[in-house]
């Protein structure tokens, strides 16, 4: 099995949501009454759950439920990564809807990731949006840590990233 790393692309999303994100709880009223916010198990977390899987980047730490490596043929739902630093609580950064364990689109709350949010797949192959704008293959689901990897002062020894699903 080979492992990933995370993409340069969650990274790139990531620092640009994490730099124009607005804060409050406008943002959060704004969540819960989106449309086109994606249905079903873990779709509605605000905050990560305490096992949430870990990754850091260019001073951020994003937190991810469930971890690429739960999701399987039997998983529909959602991925939800979320984003924070030391001086902010975590928050939404996307979405990923899954169902029977294929990625099909990204969602979030913040209109500047609309042109990414439009691009939906189905087994991997774009069905709707731009070739210019969506990965082909896609990279949906965000590759993770256990949970401590990144926040514990003393990580455990097994803190390899997601194997490739």
């Amino acid at each position: 099995m080979r492992l990933r790393t995370p993409s340069l692309l969650f990274i790139a999303m990531l620092c640009w949501y994490a730099v124009n994100a607005t804060a409050g709880s406008t943002e959060e009223a704004r969540l819960a009454q989106g449309t086109g916010k994606p249905a079903g198990k873990n779709c509605e977390l605000l905050m990560p759950p305490a096992g949430a899987g870990e990754e850091s980047g260019h001073g951020y730490l994003v937190q991810v439920w469930p971890r690429a490596k739960d999701i399987d043929a039997h998983y529909s739902g959602c991925q939800a990564v979320f984003w924070t630093t030391a001086s902010q609580p975590p928050r939404l950064a996307w979405l990923v809807e899954v169902l029977n364990g294929d990625p099909l689109r990204r969602w979030s709350a913040d209109p500047a990731l609309r042109d990414i949010s439009q691009c939906v797949y189905a087994r991997g192959v774009l069905m709707k949006g731009s070739p210019d704008l969506c990965p082909v293959p896609p990279e949906l689901l965000m590759p993770s840590q256990a949970a401590g990897c990144v926040t514990a002062p003393n990580p455990a020894a097994h803190c390899d990233y997601d194997v490739e699903y």
